[in-house]
Order: structure tokens, then C-alpha cells, then sequence
């Protein structure tokens, strides 16, 4: 899920998927569960094959802008791992975000930003499920971070840069696998 627009939630969302599809063979699909219409840009510049509900990019299976109703149909196509590209509105995504086996937030931590992932913090403190979730960013301010762990109690781990989510290094392939079990 992403605590705000534009913190690398869909790269990330990408990069796992790469990972699990190219680096482990698994049948992946990857919902868009947002308004961004990113996955519309990305069928447009990347796509190698269409389907009837989705588009397949290197082997992974891209939903667009799909409602919460099309999950159990999407489910039903025997994929072994479903990646949901939840939206920075936390309470529209709250239940399929709550029901996830992995409960990973993107937000930054940069001064300017910073206040979406406090109100993330807070939504997820209200219902208890701060602790079952792991903090990533892909910027560090060490005042906000500071911030973040007093107050939180919570440890926002460094996602590392990868220009191009579509093409996984070696020396990122350890740190997914770290994140996802």
C-alpha cells in the first residue's frame, strides 16, 4: 500500500512481481486497486501480450483499475501469488489491504511528504495493525526517521533504487527475497 502518490509503491509492486515471476517461476498477477491509471501507461509502452481482463508483461499478468468485486474472480485463475497495488486512500483499500498475507507500506520520508505516512501511521495504529507491517521508503531524512521511531515505535526500511523495476540486479534480488518472507 501506498502511504502517498508517487513514493515507488507501483515500482516496488513491479519489482516483486519480477521477482517471483522470472527469479522463482510463479504465476503472478498484479492489481492495480487505484485511480492512477499507471498500469494503462505501462500496457501502452511495455505490454507483450493482451488478454480479455488483463495484459502480461514479461510474464507477470497486469489488471487495470479493477474494482474490490473482481478480486475473487481473479483469484479463481490459480495464480500463486496476487500483488495488490493498493491506493494512497487508505479507506478505500483498507479491507483487501487488512486480508493481505504480507502487509508491506510504501511512503517517504522526506520532509515534504512526510505527513502522509504520519496519517498512515494513524490509520493503521487505530486498528491495531502497526506491527504487522513492514515500512518501506525510498528516501531517508534523518529527522523525519527520527520522528518516525519515537513517536511510532516503527522501523522504515530503505528500499534500493532499480532504475528499471522490469529488470531485477542480482543485488536486489536478496533484498525481496528478505521482504516478502
Amino acid at each position: 500500500m501506498g502511504a502517498g502518490r508517487g513514493v515507488g509503491t507501483t515500482h516496488l509492486t513491479i519489482m516483486i512481481g519480477n521477482y517471483l515471476t522470472n527469479g522463482l517461476g510463479q504465476k503472478v498477477a498484479l492489481l492495480e486497486l487505484n485511480r492512477n491509471n499507471t498500469y494503462s501507461k505501462i500496457r501502452h509502452m511495455k505490454c507483450s501480450k493482451v488478454r480479455k481482463a488483463c495484459f502480461e508483461v514479461k510474464g507477470m499478468d497486469f489488471y487495470e483499475i479493477i474494482s474490490y468485486e473482481d478480486i475473487p474472480k481473479i483469484m479463481a485463475n490459480n495464480y500463486n501469488y496476487l500483488i495488490l497495488d493498493v491506493s494512497s486512500n487508505y479507506i478505500l483499500g483498507k479491507n483487501e489491504f487488512l486480508r493481505s498475507h504480507k502487509k508491506i507500506v510504501v511512503g517517504s520520508l522526506s520532509k515534504w511528504k512526510a505527513q502522509e505516512y504520519f496519517n498512515c501511521f494513524d490509520n493503521l495504529q487505530l486498528l491495531s495493525e502497526i506491527s504487522a507491517c513492514e515500512f518501506l521508503s525510498l528516501s531517508n531524512d534523518c529527522e523525519v526517521f527520527k520522528i518516525v521511531k519515537e513517536k511510532y515505535r516503527v522501523q522504515v526500511n530503505q528500499i534500493p533504487f532499480e532504475q528499471n523495476p522490469f529488470y531485477i540486479g542480482s543485488n536486489h534480488m536478496e533484498w525481496i527475497r528478505k521482504i516478502i518472507n
